[in-house]
C-alpha cells in the first residue's frame, strides 16, 4: 500500500520536476534564463512505408529557413499540443487521474516532493536512533512448528540460569608490549610488562588493598546502580584472608617489616587447617589471585601480580553497551581511589573476559 501511494504521488512529482528542469533527452541549448529553448523538428517524409518509423532531425531555431524552397517537409514545433482524449471516452478512474490527479501533482509538485522528503527523513531518524539488538528467542519457523516448539522448550521451559561474570582488580601489571607481534598470528598476543614499582610488602600497600576490598563491596555506577551482585561473599580478597589469619594467630596487621611480611604471608598461603573450625579461609581462591615467578625448586619465589575478584551483575547475554557501562564504572572506581594509592600499589586496572 505504501509503495502504491508513493508511485502515484511522490514519484510523478519528481518526474515532473526532473522533466521540467533537469532532463534534456534531445540535443538542446539553454536560454539566458537557464531554461531549455524550444526545438524545431523536421520530419522526413521520404519513407515509402507508412508503418515504418519516421526518423527525426533536430535543428536549432536559427538554422531553419521556412521560406527555403529546398525544405520540402513540414515543420513541426515542439510546443504543438496533442489532441486530448474525449471525456466521455474515458472510464471513471481514468477521468480522475487525467483531469484531477495529474493536474494536482503538476501544480503542487514542489510541495509534494518536500513533504515526502521530510516524512522519509523523520522515519529514517527514528529508525536509525531506535535500532537495538534483538532480545529473546528468534523463531525462524512459525510458533506452532516442531522446531520452534523445541527451541521454546529449551529456552523457556528448561531455562538455564544466567551465568554471572566476575571482574578482577589487578596490581603488578603495567601493560602489554605489542610492538613486535605478528598481526597475522592470533596466538601472538604480546609480552606482559610487569610493574617494577609494585610492592605488596609495604605496610601502606597492604592497608590500601584491604581498603579497596572493602570499598568494592558498595561500588556503584554513575546512575547509582550497583556494580556488585547481591550474593554471598561478593568480594574475594586475599588481603582480608591474610588480615583474619594474623588476628587469629595474634599477629599485627599491617606487617611493618617486609621480611616478616613475606614469612607470614607465605605461611598463611601454605597452611592447612587442622580442622574446619580452626579458620574458614578459602586459601585455594586466594592462591589463584596471586602470580609468582617460576623459579627452580629451593629458590624463593617473587610475587609478580595480585588480584581481587568481585561478583558483578554482568551476564553473558548483555549487550556491548551495557558491558561498557560496567567497565566505565569500575574504571572510575579505581581512578577515585588512585589519589590515596601508595607508591607500591599505584598502577591498577580492571579485567574481565568481556573486555
Amino acid at each position: 500500500m505504501t509503495n502504491y501511494i508513493l508511485v502515484i504521488t511522490w514519484y510523478p512529482a519528481i518526474v515532473v520536476v526532473w522533466d521540467r528542469y533537469c532532463n534534456c533527452s534531445l540535443p538542446c541549448k539553454k536560454d539566458k534564463d537557464g531554461k531549455h529553448s524550444d526545438h524545431t523538428i523536421i520530419q522526413n517524409q521520404d519513407s515509402d512505408d507508412d508503418n515504418e518509423d519516421i526518423p527525426l532531425q533536430v535543428l536549432d531555431d536559427d538554422s531553419l529557413d521556412e521560406n527555403d524552397s529546398t525544405t520540402l517537409v513540414p515543420i513541426v514545433q515542439k510546443d504543438v499540443h496533442k489532441q486530448e482524449p474525449v471525456k466521455e471516452d474515458l472510464r471513471l478512474l481514468e477521468r480522475y487521474f487525467f483531469f484531477r490527479h495529474v493536474p494536482f501533482l503538476n501544480k503542487y509538485r514542489y510541495a509534494i516532493v518536500i513533504l515526502f522528503a521530510i516524512i522519509i527523513g523523520v522515519c529514517l531518524y527514528f529508525t536509525i536512533t531506535g535500532l537495538k539488538p534483538h532480545t529473546g528467542l528468534i523463531l525462524f519457523f512459525p510458533k506452532h512448528h516442531r522446531l520452534s516448539q523445541a527451541d521454546i522448550l529449551e529456552t523457556e521451559v528448561f531455562k538455564k540460569e544466567d551465568w554471572y561474570q566476575s571482574i578482577h582488580l589487578v596490581w603488578g601489571v603495567k601493560g602489554i608490549d605489542r610492538s613486535h607481534i605478528d598481526v597475522y598470528n592470533p596466538q601472538d598476543k604480546g609480552d606482559v610488562v610487569w610493574d617494577p614499582s609494585f610492592d605488596l610488602a609495604a605496610p601502606d600497600s597492604q592497608q590500601y588493598i584491604l581498603d579497596i576490598c572493602e570499598a568494592a563491596k558498595t561500588a556503584k555506577m554513575a546512575d547509582g546502580a550497583s556494580l556488585v551482585r547481591n550474593a554471598e561473599k561478593p568480594v574475594t580478597c586475599f588481603m582480608e584472608g591474610f588480615k583474619k589469619y594474623q588476628e587469629i594467630h595474634g599477629h599485627s596487621f599491617p606487617v611493618n617489616s617486609k621480611p616478616e611480611f613475606w614469612t607470614q604471608f607465605k605461611k598463611f598461603l601454605r597452611k592447612q587447617p587442622k580442622n574446619e573450625t580452626e579458620d574458614k579461609l578459602d586459601r585455594n581462591d586466594y592462591r589463584n589471585q596471586l602470580g609468582w615467578t617460576d623459579t627452580p625448586k629451593g629458590v624463593e619465589q617473587e610475587l609478580l601480580f595480585a588480584t581481587i575478584s568481585v561478583k558483578t551483575p554482568l551476564i553473558d547475554t548483555m549487550s556491548g553497551s551495557e558491558r561498557l557501562l560496567h567497565y566505565e564504572g569500575w574504571k572510575t572506581f579505581l581512578e577515585n581511589h588512585a589519589a590515596k594509592a601508595p607508591a607500591g600499589a599505584k598502577n591498577s586496572f580492571v579485567a574481565n573476559e568481556s573486555w
